[in-house]
């Protein structure tokens, strides 16, 4: 039966290295990416590595197929984790957007729907110059925000509120001590950016003009060269 694998994803100068039991593989970090967009829409299997197995990825997770497991059988694995459950809405009063609730929800939906493919796929990136960090874990916060950003998208974008780029002290510090005080951009030989002054706070999966809020999980340290190349861009993505 087909199903979700434990795996390992490294990046080490624009390869990624994908490991799940014996099977291992290697890809370039572009076309990793598209692997992991492609597979929001249905199963693509990964190629053929050392080792047994089939190895595929369906909703940005790596599934291993069995036996007869077709195409049918990988995506239903991956539904049962595709992405985090949307909560319940908070309680809403009788302010602007308790009327809008219709539209939070489809908000809140979207932003799941759209940005998870992108997390999963930047992930080993971070994992890159963040060993300890946990995917599932940054996955798990997100989801549990997705009300919070789809309700600062709609004052933002629809009611015209202006909207706070205040970073609480705790999570300036947690930020920082998360990313060693570094810039956490990726050079184009692979090798992590090694700027340690004038360094930004950015929002590294969730931009502020798309609700992204000033979360740890959400930031990162920019140096002021990588800040302004990035733009609008979603870590290197054109929005």
């Amino acid at each position: 039966m087909a199903m979700v694998a434990r795996c390992r994803v490294e990046v080490s100068a624009g390869t990624v290295r994908v490991s799940t039991g014996k099977y291992r593989c290697s890809m370039g970090l572009a076309e990793w990416r598209g692997a992991v967009s492609a597979s929001m829409r249905g199963p693509v299997a990964l190629p053929p590595g050392r080792g047994r197995g089939r190895v595929a990825l369906a909703n940005g997770l790596v599934v291993r197929a069995h036996g007869s497991d077709g195409a049918r059988e990988v995506w239903r694995a991956s539904l049962e984790r595709a992405r985090p459950p949307l909560p319940p809405p908070p309680p809403r009063g009788r302010d602007r957007l308790g009327a809008m609730a219709p539209l939070l929800e489809r908000v809140a939906e979207a932003v799941l729907n759209e940005q998870v493919a992108e997390i999963r796929a930047l992930l080993p990136v971070y994992e890159l110059c963040l060993p300890d960090e946990n995917p599932e874990d940054t996955l798990a916060a997100f989801g549990g925000e997705a009300w919070r950003v789809a309700e600062r998208f709609v004052r933002r974008n629809v009611l015209g509120d202006d909207i706070s780029r205040h970073i609480p002290q705790d999570v300036k510090v947690a930020v920082a001590v998360r990313d060693g005080g570094r810039c956490t951009a990726t050079l184009p030989d692979g090798s992590r950016c090694p700027a340690r002054q004038a360094l930004h706070y950015d929002h590294r999966f969730v931009p502020f003009r798309l609700g992204g809020p000033q979360s740890q999980w959400n930031l990162t340290l920019l140096c002021a060269t990588h800040n302004w190349s990035k733009g609008g861009a979603l870590m290197g993505v054109r929005r």
